[in-house]
């Protein structure tokens, strides 16, 4: 439940190099399969597990709610049985298909550039019907906190953080806490903002809810979608926070986390309102709800789309 501390490059010039590195750097890898075509709503859903690895993602850094509207429908060649989902087969570049319909960039990560769709394939690990399941993240990547998230991806926050770029989202600043000597100063992420919605991969597009429909409070009957802070008068929301540029790289990357609940503060995908991981410092409140999200091993779709 402790923050992970890395050693951080100057933030301006560090955010200004991950801009360019991402952009050059993971869209010319992206580039070499973004005309193969994905799943399509009457094909079956993949069933391969996700992945595990036995290190945590990294990427080089010198080369690298509102109401739901449906993507277009996803069409698929795409077969699990012949490739290892998180490799790429592809031979040679092409260009990005910016012709309305999704693309997979890479393997499990679908984009539709003209409508400004990102898709990601995942799956719960959590068995939110029998315990509960407190939530620090919202979605991961394996063998980091899949065991308080709702969904864990094989899909790198690197690469997340590309597609966002490449449809058009500028990003922010991430989630910090600053000390004072005496208290924690919260310090809120900043960002351009985000709908994120979940599914089932065997339902259609339409049956996308708000990821934080999935989240309820342990102290009162809400959700984390229709919570409303006292200080704001207003729910909080979803930000491209762009996590950050540390010694070794991408530090979302490291620590796993896509899409963040509490300010861990190396998220690519922050919540706006500051909740500290340190139980300690600050009591729980956020589990997964169990009567909405799928048993465990069900395989999901998280959307992401600029507001």
């Amino acid at each position: 439940m402790n923050t992970r501390e890395t050693k951080l490059i100057t933030p301006k010039s560090g955010r200004r190099l991950l801009a360019v590195t991402c952009a050059a750097a993971l869209l010319a890898q992206a580039s070499a399969c973004a005309t193969r075509p994905v799943r399509g709503a009457t094909d079956t859903p993949q069933t391969s597990q996700i992945e595990a690895t036995t290190q945590p993602s990294t990427v080089n850094p010198q080369t690298s709610s509102a109401s739901v509207e449906e993507p277009p429908t996803r069409t698929t060649s795409h077969d699990a049985t012949s490739e290892s989902p998180g490799y790429s087969t592809a031979s040679e570049p092409k260009p990005i298909n910016k012709e309305p319909g999704f693309r997979e960039t890479f393997p499990g990560l679908h984009v539709d550039v003209a409508n400004k769709i990102i898709e990601l394939d995942a799956e719960v690990p959590i068995n939110a019907q029998a315990e509960r399941v407190y939530l620090e993240v919202l979605v991961c990547t394996p063998n980091s906190r899949e065991h308080e998230t709702l969904v864990v991806t094989n899909v790198k926050p690197s690469q997340v953080h590309a597609m966002l770029l490449l449809i058009g989202a500028q990003p922010g600043t991430p989630p910090r806490w600053d000390f004072d000597g005496t208290n924690l100063k919260p310090v809120a992420p900043t960002g351009p903002v985000l709908d994120v919605f979940l599914r089932e991969a065997s339902q259609p597009a339409s049956a996308n809810l708000p990821i934080a429909d999935f989240v309820s409070s342990v102290t009162s009957d809400r959700t984390l979608a229709t919570y409303v802070r006292k200080d704001t008068q207003r729910p909080d929301k979803f930000v491209f926070a762009g996590s950050r540029l540390v010694e070794n790289g991408y530090a979302a990357d490291m620590d796993g986390t896509i899409i963040g609940l509490t300010a861990f503060g190396s998220e690519t995908i922050a919540w706006s309102a500051m909740y500290h991981p340190d139980t300690d410092r600050m009591s729980p409140d956020w589990i997964a709800d169990g009567k909405k999200l799928p048993k465990i091993g069900t395989k999901m779709i998280v959307t992401i789309k600029p507001r």
